[in-house]
């Protein structure tokens, strides 16, 4: 595939910055490699036929502050079709489409459906002498994307989904992990999903986690589980560590599992991101 400049997303480089739908590499700050931040639209040219294409977005708004770091729905559109991303909660998340047959030479519109928006601006000496309206990060930004790519459905097919997440921000690495909602570090928000594999031997699901006290002493929230969209579990959470536990019966495929909490917290001081609690596990298990 193919950058192709236009009108409603133009080269970073090209003078109209604000109109830019991605920005130069930098260092990512929670993995090993680099991301780009990306503007709102991007057109691109397929360079080759896949038939039953699938793209990949891998992408984070943990730094967007200003928005609560929420997530959105990423559409890939040709002339014919679209291919949505369905994103949920805050944080971060990747997500593999469903099979598109791609056509060499074809245009493809990336919408990341956010309005852009800069970074807010710390208070500094240089912004107190020259105006608190002057930014010193001038990017519009929707994301930052760590890949976004294609790939056969053979190729998506053989990917290994994991059976259970326990360390945090290194299970995020696995590219056979579907999931959206969760920040790197752990800190979770209200709404998220994960795509798991179970072994043969399990009897399990299991999440567990910690709610914190940063306010209220007495907030409570209660966490809804499902799986493959039928609910398994619905238990109320008070504050310090917790662990929701219920029985399956699940063959060896992927399997989507959604947590929905009904409160959250904003974490205190200069980080500010919107969490229901922190997760230490969730997954598969025998026992």
């Amino acid at each position: 595939m193919s950058f192709i400049h236009s009108d409603i997303g133009s080269h970073y480089y090209s003078g109209n910055r604000k109109n830019a739908s991605f920005f130069q590499a930098e260092s990512d700050i929670y993995f090993p490699g680099v991301f780009h931040s990306f503007g709102r639209y991007a057109l691109i040219q397929a360079l080759g036929d896949i038939d039953n294409a699938r793209f990949v977005f891998d992408l984070s708004g943990t730094l967007q502050k200003k928005r609560g770091a929420s997530l959105a729905t990423v559409t890939i559109s040709t002339e014919k079709t679209s291919a949505p991303f369905r994103f949920v909660g805050r944080g971060s998340g990747r997500i593999y489409s469903d099979p598109i047959d791609l056509k060499s030479f074809e245009y493809l519109l990336i919408d990341m459906n956010i309005v852009p928006e800069t970074f807010r601006s710390k208070k500094t000496l240089l912004r107190f002498v020259y105006g608190s309206d002057v930014l010193i990060d001038m990017r519009r930004l929707t994301h930052f994307v760590r890949k976004f790519g294609v790939l056969a459905n053979t190729e998506y097919q053989a990917l290994k989904p994991p059976h259970a997440l326990s360390k945090f921000p290194a299970n995020l690495a696995d590219p056979g992990l579907e999931y959206s909602g969760l920040y790197e570090d752990g800190w979770i928000s209200e709404r998220s999903f994960f795509v798991l594999t179970p072994k043969p031997d399990t009897r399990y699901l299991v999440i567990k986690g910690m709610v914190p006290q940063i306010d209220a002493p007495d907030f409570r929230n209660t966490l809804t589980v499902s799986i493959d969209g039928r609910e398994v579990v619905k238990q109320p959470l008070g504050l310090g560590t917790f662990e929701v536990k219920a029985p399956v019966s699940v063959n060896g495929q992927r399997h989507r599992i959604d947590l929905a909490f009904d409160r959250y917290q904003v974490l205190p001081g200069a980080d500010g991101r919107p969490t229901s609690g922190k997760v230490a596990f969730i997954g598969f298990t025998r026992d």
